[in-house]
């Protein structure tokens, strides 16, 4: 089983796209098209201040709240929604012109970005009241981020704050009881010839 792990000592620091802070970049699929672009990313975003959303045509975002009490985001067409509670995934178009409110302070936020058209993802948070053991697969990409505990592969481990990918691979994990974990599951839908 051929499976990566990343933590805090290779994750990116950048600027948000409208300059409105930072966020710190956990792993992306590169965009062979575009020297900057990229076909799937994973970040977490430190927010201190309400205001507007960057702007991501083409893309969908699933966005949850790590840590902090939550936020409203307002959308140009009139809808919200409402993160008040941490690890409540919502999913949304990354064109959609959105402004967001603090409830209470800043919070961090954990963001899924996929290229639509490209790929299609799921997204789930998992807290195994007892050891689960996952099985890899390898129709899929499948990634893992641990907010609390650890996982266990039969070569490394992760602890809190590790991201483990696992890109055709086959085998299995385990996450042992009490562990939240991020998963995420992606699937390519078209095929991309430089991927």
């Amino acid at each position: 089983m051929s499976v990566i792990k990343l933590g805090p000592e290779s994750y990116r620091q950048m600027p948000w796209k409208n300059g409105g802070g930072v966020t710190t970049e956990l792993w992306r699929l590169p965009d062979p098209e575009s020297a900057d672009g990229f076909l799937i990313r994973l970040s977490i975003a430190s927010v201190a201040t309400s205001g507007p959303f960057s702007l991501f045509p083409g893309i969908d975002r699933t966005l949850l709240v790590l840590d902090g009490a939550g936020m409203r985001l307002d959308c140009a067409d009139g809808s919200a929604m409402l993160l008040d509670k941490p690890l409540h995934p919502v999913r949304f178009p990354g064109e959609t012109a959105i402004e967001s409110t603090l409830l209470n302070g800043p919070l961090r936020d954990f963001n899924l970005m996929v290229r639509r058209g490209e790929f299609d993802a799921e997204l789930d948070v998992l807290h195994p009241a007892t050891d689960l053991t996952v099985l890899m697969r390898q129709d899929m990409r499948q990634l893992y981020y641990v907010v609390t505990g650890k996982i266990d592969t039969p070569d490394r481990q992760a602890v809190s704050g590790d991201l483990l990918v696992a890109d055709s691979a086959s085998g299995e994990i385990c996450l042992r009881a009490g562990t939240t974990v991020i998963a995420i599951a992606i699937r390519q839908v078209r095929h991309l010839h430089s991927v």
